[in-house]
């Protein structure tokens, strides 16, 4: 091919373009972000053969190779049913959407196992995974998960000085634009379970156990804390032990249903005015619509559809008012921030849909976060 270049940030459309191209005829293989940045794995090692020179700027960053990913059983057998990751929002927390690099979601993995960092702290599950897939199709880069101070002068004594030091760079953070990672299964190597026999379901493990033979994934088993912080599988037990009976995959329940339309209907009353508001056209809302739509749908399935009016009654009184007085359209903006960083990780569908319409509202405005959004709109 003798093709050689330096790839920077100014001739992105010389790489979609020409240069990937250039690649397919030559039966190489590029992989292209949701954003469209060559990713790092994949051009070093397809392309440093043709002597081509990747600028160091631009593709410094990246995922681990092995990631680890902290949650509990129940979050664990709702991943595998559904079979995403639910990403949190960082539109509640003006320190992630700094970090975040225009980004509105993120998932955190770190780059150790649960001895130290997030993982030491969060959850009796952990799931590793494939850090050169998901390279291939998000963003990500080293940061530390608690944000905590380098300075020396912050901390009493050096023992918690230095460990705020090691934690850095322990949290490898996937930025997207994406409310969920899809095809969770094609990033899981394995999953380690810490368990209680006398308190875990045992319906919920029988679940799990056939997701992960239906997803070919690998599963451990542990009774003690240390060696599922170790992921010693010779110390895994055998998961027949527990006496569980076997069964299918079990559908949505409706207790699950119940509960996010119960907590829907307190997003839509916080989150859909503050969209709604500012956007009136002649006459015409074209958010106002659509969240009536959402909303109308949600009920509807919920057989709750005669709350639809006292709902949009409550949403249209607050639109009133957050485009009459911009004092207390302040107080809203603290209230929404602190509402999303609550629920930051929740995955509730109808929670999510109304962030994605939120977002697409701020890039409408011309704005990067929340703060911005409020002072522009009102």
């Amino acid at each position: 091919m003798g093709i050689k270049n330096i790839i920077n940030s100014e001739i992105r459309e010389f790489i979609t373009e020409s240069l990937n191209k250039n690649i397919i005829n030559n039966n190489f293989t590029t992989a292209l972000s949701e954003d469209g940045d060559v990713v790092a794995n994949i051009v070093n090692s397809e392309l440093n053969s043709d002597n081509c020179v990747l600028e160091e700027n631009i593709l410094t960053e990246g995922l681990s190779n092995i990631l680890y990913h902290f949650t509990y059983i129940p979050q664990l057998q709702k991943i595998l049913k559904v079979n995403k990751f639910a990403t949190s929002s960082n539109l509640g927390s003006n320190a992630d959407q700094l970090k975040d690099k225009g980004k509105y979601f993120l998932f955190s993995t770190q780059r150790t196992k649960c001895m130290s960092g997030y993982g030491s702290h969060h959850g009796n599950v952990a799931i590793v995974l494939d850090g050169r897939k998901l390279n291939y199709n998000f963003k990500g880069f080293a940061t530390d998960y608690w944000n905590w101070s380098k300075k020396r002068s912050d901390y009493s004594n050096v023992e918690n000085y230095n460990y705020a030091l090691q934690s850095g760079e322990n949290e490898d953070r996937i930025v997207t634009n994406k409310p969920y990672i899809d095809n969770a299964n094609q990033y899981i190597i394995e999953i380690h379970i810490l368990i209680n026999p006398d308190q875990v379901k045992k319906e919920s493990l029988a679940e799990i156990i056939l997701l992960c033979k239906n997803f070919n994934i690998n599963i451990f088993f542990y009774l003690d804390d240390n060696s599922f912080k170790l992921q010693n599988k010779l110390k895994a037990v055998d998961p027949n032990s527990f006496n569980l009976e076997s069964k299918e995959v079990s559908a949505y329940s409706e207790k699950e249903g119940e509960r996010d339309l119960y907590y829907a209907k307190g997003f839509f009353r916080t989150i859909a005015p503050v969209i709604i508001a500012g956007n009136d056209n002649d006459g015409y809302n074209k958010e106002r619509e659509l969240i009536e739509e959402l909303l109308k749908s949600m009920l509807e399935k919920g057989g709750e559809l005669d709350q639809h009016e006292n709902i949009m009654q409550d949403i249209n009184e607050k639109v009133k008012r957050l485009s009459s007085s911009w004092g207390w359209s302040n107080d809203e903006y603290r209230s929404i921030q602190a509402g999303i960083d609550n629920h930051r990780g929740d995955p509730n569908p109808y929670f999510r849909k109304l962030l994605k319409m939120l977002i697409n509202d701020m890039k409408k405005w011309g704005v990067s976060n929340l703060k911005e959004y409020f002072n522009k709109k009102f």
